[in-house]
């Protein structure tokens, strides 16, 4: 084989690879998107029964755990390809990691592990893209988490050390060999392997860490003494030079009527009837009026006779695509005013472009969180 030929067929082979983690992804979003929702509504009706709560508790981290791992896999794609883009800001890393060990706590609560913060007094001014930032960090706590024993201990640390931000996670737990070390930021590893993964995982987080660091100009390094001695895991960003002004974020005016804003007409239209439901559900419990389609064309005439202000469209539908549905709904006078959001499990970057193109006014990736559409319904009314 020519060496023009081998590069080529791994051209290809890379292509084919990508294509199936989008498939994949797709696949695995559409019944995370029901099963979110479902649970949203269960978390509405209060119980005190200890094993429903704890049944609850249970199928929420699950599934957010598997939406992570979908995520985190997409994300090492995207980077690997340099379709992932930073958008950098001047921010308070303390604000930042602060938010990320709250939402890390799940964790050490579930394996009764003791977690502690120490940031110090002084701002700590860098330009990250935050939600990565937080997505290092969460990665960082979870790995910690998840290689600690249950009571042991993780903290989280961050201080300037000269003209870099330096970040620490340190556990108790089953630390490191010299030779994992070496690999422990490599695709697919882990430091169990064989049938007794124990704490499971696709071994993508520290790789996607590692990349994300670098992207921001910085670096991460894994430290132990050894197994049964804890790791330490340390990141350096760089400080940003100039002292920036952090304005607080204004707060938003109170709302009154359904908690999504005013009362809307919104025309939900997937094929998934257990997503489109449990939607319509949390919707009308938000007190606004739905109306429900299983494809492009009985869609196509719910909107002409129902005339929505707003349309969830999935894109993946049978007899007219998503796409299609929004350029018929577009062309149509009566339906000008509609509001067009794809709801889909397509979520890279051309998908967007092309849901623009079509006239989406809006594109969420599958599983929503149901609180981001409900703001976005108060803010477009």
């Amino acid at each position: 084989m020519t060496e023009s030929k081998r590069v080529e067929a791994l051209e290809s082979a890379d292509r084919q690879t990508q294509e199936f983690l989008a498939v994949l992804a797709h696949e695995l979003r559409n019944p995370l998107a029901p099963i979110a929702n479902a649970l949203t509504l269960l978390a509405r009706k209060p119980t005190t029964d200890p094993a429903e709560i704890w049944v609850r508790e249970v199928l929420t981290r699950q599934t957010g755990q598997l939406g992570r791992l979908v995520e985190d896999l997409l994300d090492v794609s995207r980077i690997t390809r340099s379709a992932l883009v930073l958008d950098r800001r001047p921010a308070d890393v303390r604000a930042i990691l602060r938010h990320a060990a709250d939402a890390s706590m799940q964790w050490f609560d579930e394996r009764r592990q003791s977690f502690s913060i120490s940031l110090p007094e002084e701002r700590l001014m860098a330009d990250v893209d935050e939600v990565r930032l937080s997505q290092i960090t969460q990665n960082l706590l979870h790995n910690a988490a998840k290689y600690t024993p249950d009571g042991g201990t993780v903290e989280l640390g961050a201080r300037r050390e000269g003209v870099e931000i330096v970040i620490r996670v340190r556990d108790n737990g089953i630390g490191m060999t010299p030779e994992l070390l070496s690999s422990a930021f490599e695709l697919f590893k882990q430091a169990q392997q064989g049938l007794e993964r124990a704490q499971g995982g696709l071994g993508v987080g520290l790789t996607l860490v590692q990349r994300l660091v670098g992207m921001h100009g910085g670096t991460v390094q894994a430290r132990s003494e050894g197994p049964g001695r804890g790791a330490e895991f340390i990141v350096r960003l760089p400080l940003r030079a100039e002292p920036a002004i952090v304005r607080p974020q204004a707060e938003r005016p109170a709302t009154s009527g359904p908690a999504g804003g005013a009362r809307r007409r919104i025309l939900v239209v997937d094929d998934n009837r257990d997503a489109a439901q449990a939607l319509r559900l949390l919707l009308e419990s938000d007190g606004h009026e739905v109306q429900v389609a299983s494809d492009g064309p009985a869609g196509l005439a719910a909107a002409r006779q129902y005339r929505p202000g707003v349309a969830l469209l999935d894109i993946g539908l049978p007899k007219m695509s998503g796409y299609e549905l929004a350029q018929r709904m577009r062309e149509d006078p009566a339906l000008k005013g509609t509001l067009l959001v794809a709801v889909t499990g397509y979520g890279q970057m051309h998908d967007r472009a092309r849901a623009s193109a079509c006239g989406f006014h809006h594109h969420l990736v599958k599983p929503v969180e149901f609180g981001a559409l409900q703001q976005l319904l108060r803010e477009t009314v």
